[in-house]
């Protein structure tokens, strides 16, 4: 299995990837879906995708500016990674494109559903690091992914070595200082 780039990560890392690779790690409730549609790749091929519009209950990492976001899934609704319903309560890990829509950084290893009534998690793949949450509460979630938060600040490569070969999301790279090696910077504006 890959994420959205193709890059390959080891089922004991998909946690730790998930949080230190996106930008925004939130709660919400999909409130929309669109029919399918289809993108043509900048080098050719065309990809469908289905866009979902989700209601931002809670932000856990990351900024989000807006109460509502567009959440693009590859395939139809008969393809390509599992896909929510509407009225599903959801914790996303999410990359941001350039269209400024929402994308999942690792397809179904970036969803857990909140089944009511008491909003334990299922996680939509099923690898064992994040089935280990069903019928789990969100708070324990929450805490397994402030330990993986923790542990980049205080070692970084050490504690993740798999990061000096990914692009690090919003969440990580502002817990690095300005000087580390694998801290993105904006580039500069030539005039």
């Amino acid at each position: 299995m890959s994420d959205s780039t193709g890059v390959v990560v080891a089922d004991e890392d998909l946690l730790a990837y998930n949080t230190l690779c996106v930008d925004l790690i939130l709660e919400g409730k999909v409130i929309g879906i669109e029919n399918p549609k289809e993108a043509v790749l900048p080098d050719g091929p065309t990809w469908s995708y289905v866009l979902y519009q989700v209601k931002v209950k809670n932000v856990w990492f990351g900024e989000c500016k807006n109460m509502v976001i567009s959440l693009g899934i590859p395939g139809d609704f008969e393809s390509g990674p599992t896909k929510p319903l509407i009225g599903d309560e959801l914790i996303l890990f999410l990359y941001q494109n350039k269209e400024e829509n929402y994308g999942l950084i690792y397809y179904e290893a970036s969803m857990f559903a909140l089944n009511p009534p008491l909003n334990r998690l299922y996680a939509f793949s099923d690898k064992e690091t994040l089935t280990v949450f069903d019928g789990e509460s969100k708070a324990k979630l929450r805490s397994a992914l402030e330990d993986i938060i923790g542990d980049f600040r205080l070692n970084t490569v050490e504690a993740y070595p798999f990061i000096q070969y990914v692009p690090l999301g919003d969440i990580a790279n502002g817990l690095l200082s300005d000087d580390h090696p694998l801290k993105k910077t904006e580039p500069e504006n030539a005039e």
